[in-house]
């Protein structure tokens, strides 16, 4: 509700997704990664998914930032990894 109110945030063909199936989002998002969270929670309330996050090496490196990573359990997946979790 807050993302679509305050920011016109929509999020499209989250009725596409299979609650079993695995599957990958690639985004993009800015310096503050609210659109993230919205993204998060609303496939969470709706899918009842957890969104694995692969997030690039050098941002674990940023005091601060890497505790957040942590909390939101991303990863700093290699490409086989992240193959891996599609399995």
């Amino acid at each position: 509700f807050h993302g679509n109110l305050i920011y016109d945030h929509e999020i499209r063909g989250l009725e596409n997704l299979d609650e079993k199936s695995a599957y990958l989002i690639v985004f993009y998002h800015a310096a503050i990664p609210i659109d993230f969270v919205y993204l998060q929670s609303k496939v969470y309330l709706y899918k009842k998914r957890h969104i694995k996050v692969v997030a690039d090496r050098a941002l674990f490196k940023i005091f601060g930032l890497n505790k957040i990573l942590e909390l939101i359990e991303a990863m700093p997946g290699t490409r086989q990894q992240c193959i891996e979790m599609l399995k």
